[in-house]
């Protein structure tokens, strides 16, 4: 059909904008399908660093975190004059603290091989820790203080990714996914709750509803929604001197004047809802952090369902054994860091071309059969 998109993008979120951003600049005729709206899910309530801290070991998965970080010095200057949406992107710092020895030895461990990946890594004293940042805990003995991260603010950020998309050609049709069209071994559109669309090939990027996908696809995906509670603060006082970490849990000042704080994740299947549990841990490890935070108000809670694979790698690539079929998924906590290089080697592959770095470990076929998510019975 003459009108047809070569490609089409599921998912909406920043995953999905991301790539659908680097297609189109490729010269390609793109659409997104989104069932709701434009970052309604994960992409828009997440907290918005971009780092790569919380990755635990060197790896394919490290290297990818790298390149997009380093990618968005220049994307993020590109995406806000293509848009017009200032998303907040600026400089941000991450201080890990240990309260105990265990955590200052896991703290030594990770600044021996972290210390190159960052501009600045500083290892500061119960002393040092107050002058930089008075408020923190007097329990903190230690802590690894990184500087020249960045951050953003993930809504205006998937919004950007958008804007700039349509403003080059990008359609965004709010419809729900219901299959793939094949003629033999290979796409040849997407069936929707308002009609086929047409197209040579799909990048599927549903986040945590990925799992959908298998009877589509003939193979297992194993993806499920690792929900994540997150609160919005106001409290007086200057802005802390960055995201103040010990553990999963954590109080990140942002570039609008907010405060975010989260570190509660749960499995609980689909469920969206704030618990009180929740908002009552990050509270309680918040005051434990930063003692003087149990003056803040809370303004907003929120949730996110992040898509976690059994190794907590993303998946990647094409789809095995159909053709012009590929898939974005699996970037757990970390889809507004992998968002920018992950949106470039999709649209790479996709095209045809060399992927900048090498994707073959997040290929969706190293599950074989299936996997259990770890942690499950």
């Amino acid at each position: 059909m003459p009108n047809s998109p070569d490609v089409v993008v599921i998912g909406g979120g920043i995953i999905g904008c991301s790539t659908a951003y680097q297609l189109v600049k490729r010269g390609m005729k793109v659409t997104v399908i989104e069932r709701e709206s434009v970052g309604c899910e994960a992409s828009g309530v997440a907290t918005g660093m971009i780092s790569v801290m919380s990755i635990e070991d060197p790896g394919p998965f490290l290297d990818l975190a790298r390149a997009s970080f380093e990618l968005y010095k220049t994307l993020a200057p590109e995406l806000r004059d293509a848009s017009g949406i200032d998303f907040y992107y600026g400089e941000a710092s991450w201080l890990d603290l240990a309260f105990t020895e265990e955590e200052e030895e896991a703290n030594r461990k990770a600044m021996s091989w972290k210390k190159d990946l960052v501009p600045r890594v500083t290892w500061l004293s119960d002393d040092d820790i107050r002058r930089v940042e008075s408020r923190v805990s007097a329990q903190a003995r230690s802590g690894v203080f990184f500087e020249g991260l960045a951050q953003v603010d993930a809504y205006r950020l998937t919004l950007a990714f958008t804007k700039a998309a349509e403003s080059l050609g990008v359609v965004i049709r709010y419809a729900e996914a219901t299959g793939l069209t094949t003629s033999g071994d290979r796409i040849s559109g997407v069936a929707t709750s308002t009609g086929d669309v047409g197209c040579d090939a799909v990048v599927l990027a549903m986040g945590a509803w990925s799992g959908l996908i298998e009877p589509w696809i003939g193979m297992p995906v194993p993806v499920e929604p690792l929900k994540g509670q997150i609160l919005k603060l106001r409290a007086p006082g200057p802005p802390l001197v960055g995201n103040l970490h010990l553990g999963s849990f954590y109080v990140t000042p942002k570039l609008d004047g907010s405060i975010l704080a989260g570190g509660y994740d749960s499995k609980v299947g689909f469920d969206k809802r704030a618990r009180d549990e929740g908002t009552y841990r990050i509270l309680g490890e918040v005051a434990r952090i930063c003692p003087p935070m149990q003056d803040a108000v809370l303004v907003e809670e929120s949730t996110g369902l992040r898509p976690l694979t059994p190794d907590m790698i993303p998946i990647l690539g094409p789809v095995p054994g159909l053709e012009g079929a590929f898939i974005a998924t699996g970037h757990q906590r970390k889809g507004i860091t992998l968002a920018a290089m992950t949106g470039k080697v999709m649209a790479q592959v996709v095209s045809g071309q060399d992927t900048e770095l090498p994707i073959e470990a997040f290929s969706l076929a190293r599950f074989g059969n299936g996997a259990r998510i770890k942690g499950d019975e």
